[in-house]
């Protein structure tokens, strides 16, 4: 295998958006058996594409939600996501839209935290 493949495969398994540690209080909002639901849970990590959490109770891969957190000194942020990874009450959820400002005041806020250490290189 030449240097340059291997360049390719690492950059190919990246992730697009880096995570950073991140300890918030977190509401998941959704509909369930025609009725709303509110979970709360808190954040492990959080990126530009989405947010890792820790729920009270399990939910279903692809389960489209509404994650309620709030970041210091910003107003609420209520973002539409879908449940992408789960590993009990661990949860990884994708971002489905972010306004321009959700997106700066989230890269503004994790520039000042440390980043996640991937499973790999643990």
């Amino acid at each position: 295998m030449k240097s340059g493949d291997l360049d390719t495969k690492k950059w190919s398994a990246s992730r697009k958006y880096q995570r950073f540690k991140a300890d918030l209080r977190l509401k998941v909002i959704l509909w369930q058996n025609g009725r709303l639901e509110v979970i709360h849970g808190r954040t492990s990590h959080l990126g530009q594409g989405g947010i890792g959490v820790t729920l009270t109770r399990e939910l279903e891969l692809g389960t489209i939600v509404t994650l309620e957190f709030s970041l210091p000194a910003c107003e609420p942020f209520q973002i539409p996501a879908e449940l992408r990874h789960r590993a009990g009450f661990r949860c990884g959820f994708q971002f489905l839209e972010l306004t321009a400002t959700q997106r700066a005041q989230i890269r503004q806020f994790c520039n000042e935290l440390p980043m996640e250490v991937a499973a790999a290189t643990r």
